[in-house]
């Protein structure tokens, strides 16, 4: 057998003309090893005569340039090395079983919600005692901040868990008040109303509602109210700034 490292896996065989992600990935490999053939192309010509080459020079029988999946092993990137080799040279191989363990590399890290609709806005994020920036989407992939975590201790001492606690927080701190969803009326995009226990309707801004309470914000330099009426204490229909 013979190992290759590519950045694409191999997953099929391949015949004369067949063309792909992988057959790239095998031009590769095999131009890093010293054969001059094109980067990019069908498996054909020169890349068979490569490879029949290769075959040749690691014992491989047939030598007949032919890729077949189980004549070969995947190694993940070029720079991968194996931590740990579990068939000796000579060793007779099960197609399927492990053959060698690669130590893996962290690329990109996702941040799960704790709640549905968390309040928008630029956000900070703690990952394994690391602060870095979180994008929207709620995907690291910084290589310098998915860096700075990997080789941070706490996360190696996460590593053996399904998850790794994180904690998030926005940029731009907003003082947030939690009301009952039925307190909110004359909703409007982002905007709705409430009406306080003095029987004014107040503006405010929608941020989030989870587990039966909803987070809004009133307008900068406003008083908040102690108490705002719910569903039909509620005896107004709109409110404006």
């Amino acid at each position: 057998m013979i190992a290759l490292a590519t950045s694409i896996p191999f997953y099929r065989d391949l015949v004369p003309g067949t063309e792909g992600a992988d057959v790239n990935a095998l031009r590769a490999a095999l131009r890093a090893l010293g054969y001059t053939i094109d980067a990019e192309g069908p498996y054909r010509g020169a890349v068979i005569d490569s490879l029949a080459d290769l075959q040749k020079r690691n014992g491989v029988n047939p030598a007949d340039g032919a890729f077949r999946l189980a004549d070969f092993v995947w190694i993940p990137a070029s720079g991968g090395a194996p931590s740990e080799c579990e068939v000796s040279v000579g060793e007779q191989y099960s197609q399927g079983s492990p053959f060698a363990v690669v130590p893996g590399s962290l690329r990109s890290l996702q941040l799960v919600p704790s709640t549905s609709a968390p309040v928008p806005g630029p956000r900070a994020a703690r990952v394994a005692g690391v602060d870095v920036d979180l994008p929207e989407s709620g995907v690291i992939s910084d290589p310098e901040a998915v860096a700075r975590v990997a080789s941070s201790p706490e996360f190696a001492e996460a590593l053996d868990s399904e998850t790794i606690a994180a904690s998030t927080e926005l940029k731009d701190a907003r003082q947030a008040v939690a009301v009952p969803p039925a307190a909110i009326f004359g909703i409007q995009d982002a905007a709705a109303c409430v009406q306080d226990d003095n029987g004014e309707a107040r503006v405010v801004s929608l941020l989030s509602s989870s587990l039966g309470r909803t987070l809004v914000t009133f307008p900068e330099g406003v008083d908040v109210p102690r108490a705002v009426r719910l569903s039909d204490a509620i005896d107004v229909t709109t409110c404006t700034p």
